[in-house]
């Protein structure tokens, strides 16, 4: 094992099966010589044999390293190495140590070959082929534009993504043009790295703002009902500047959109100002959404602030709930209770309080059920019954059940809260009758006298206009 960290590292057969103990990832093929003093023989077949006047290995008192090897070996012991890399993490620094080792010009060689290596015996795919992946990586890290080349000329995903992680994290007006001129059939990302937290974009929103008008496909992108990468990319710049001045990134925000939604290039000329307005209003949500998300890991009052900034047509329905648990656990339930109180629907008022709700069970839950027994009718009491629902959901891995929604009802102190949970239930939009049943046919089955059923029928029943 001490083999591996020693420098400069070597990578010879005998050295690798006599220094790791519990693996026998590079164990000799049938017809494999090994050479005296653990070094790496050449194939045998006259193509790729070296002459002993260019061999590196002619120095008998220098130990062999993996660049002095040639390039033949090189590929065929990345191939072998990597079988084995997904699942020890032993050979994963190996692969590690091997691509610091080499210069930028020999690694761009080895991922050019080992990105052909898709067939025969001793070949991987790209999928898994962590030689890859850690070559790759180095390269971007030196050079993401020499990367981006590569993985485009031999139509690599996994080349190519790597180059754009790392472009994206220093210039996200840069990785935007580069992104939009890359071919269709290969399949890249500019955001899957950042939901997961390995990319945090670099840049400034108005940079990126200007790449992608300069892009018709960008700005048609942006500007589609539909689109969540862009309006992501966006939101995450737009945080950097809502760090320190909420109302000028919020302004900075709605120009942006309502200028997208004009010089959308699919826009029809005849659409309505109502539908514009509503088309950027669904963008500023989508982009204030990510930034207020991205804001709450960094700075609570930030979030919050623009978050308060916003006017209601900009904010999701659900965002209420997520915003309600950020104040209990930053400011507390009081401040948590006061914000759901505060907002002026019925609709909003029930989503804040499912979060209070929600953010109390998870640190105190039979006190969260004895709480409920304290409220009074009303939206408040509603979000904090579909509360218990969506929790259950969640407890059970199952969401959308209705059978655990249903017995989540048991939980609850009383018989009224019970009554009222039922009406809570069938009235949130997430509660649906998969099985077929309509909701009379439900109710029918509830553990309630024939009077509560239809009363809960009453309760349920749309108002009609007079």
């Amino acid at each position: 094992m001490f083999l591996l960290l020693r420098s400069p590292l070597t990578l010879s057969l005998a050295s690798l099966l006599a220094g790791i103990a519990f693996g026998k990832f590079l164990a000799p093929r049938a017809g494999d010589r090994l050479e005296p003093r653990g070094r790496i023989s050449a194939p045998e077949d006259s193509a790729s044999k070296v002459p002993d006047s260019a061999t590196p290995f002619a120095n008998a008192n220098s130990e062999p390293t993996f660049a002095d090897l040639p390039r033949p070996q090189q590929l065929d012991t990345l191939v072998r190495v990597s079988k084995q890399a997904h699942e020890k993490p032993s050979v994963q620094l190996l692969l590690a140590r091997l691509a610091n080792d080499l210069s930028t010009e020999v690694l761009e060689e080895l991922l050019s070959s080992l990105s052909e290596q898709k067939e025969g015996a001793d070949a991987v795919g790209e999928k898994g082929h962590d030689a890859i992946n850690l070559l790759a990586e180095r390269l971007a890290a030196r050079d993401p534009e020499r990367a981006i080349a590569l993985g485009t000329s031999r139509k690599s995903a996994k080349i190519l993504q790597a180059g754009l992680n790392v472009l994206l994290s220093r210039d996200t007006a840069a990785a935007l043009k580069v992104w939009a001129g890359l071919p269709k059939d290969i399949s890249t990302s500019l955001t899957d790295a950042c939901r997961s937290g390995l990319v945090t974009p670099g840049g400034s929103f108005s940079e990126a703002v200007r790449a992608i008008q300069s892009q018709p496909n960008l700005l048609e992108n942006v500007a589609a009902k539909s689109s969540r990468d862009l309006p992501q990319l966006l939101g995450a710049l737009a945080a950097k500047t809502a760090s320190a001045d909420p109302a000028q990134a919020l302004a900075e925000v709605r120009a942006t959109a309502a200028e997208f939604i004009q010089s959308n290039p699919n826009r029809d000329p005849a659409t309505p100002d109502l539908e514009l307005a509503k088309q950027r209003d669904s963008l500023v949500r989508r982009i204030t959404g990510t930034a207020v998300d991205t804001l709450r890991f960094e700075s609570a009052p930030a979030a919050s602030g623009l978050f308060d900034a916003l006017g209601d047509n900009e904010k999701n329905g659900w965002s209420f709930g997520i915003e309600a648990v950020t104040r209990y656990h930053n400011f507390g339930s009081e401040t948590a209770i006061s914000f759901a109180e505060s907002q002026a629907s019925t609709e909003n008022i029930s989503s804040a309080a499912s979060g209070v709700w929600w953010a109390l069970a998870n640190q105190d839950r039979p006190g969260a059920l004895a709480w409920i027994e304290s409220l009074p009718p009303g939206a408040f009491r509603d979000g904090a019954l579909k509360s218990v629902m969506m929790d259950a959901w969640t407890r059970s891995s199952a969401w959308g059940d209705p059978e655990i929604a249903t017995g989540a009802a048991s939980s609850l102190l009383s018989h009224s809260s019970q009554v009222d949970y039922y009406a809570a239930m069938l009235s949130d939009r997430h509660f649906g009758f998969s099985d077929g049943r309509s909701r009379a046919e439900f109710i029918a089955e509830l553990p309630l006298t024939t009077q509560e059923k239809s009363d809960l029928e009453s309760r349920l029943a749309p108002v009609k206009p007079r």
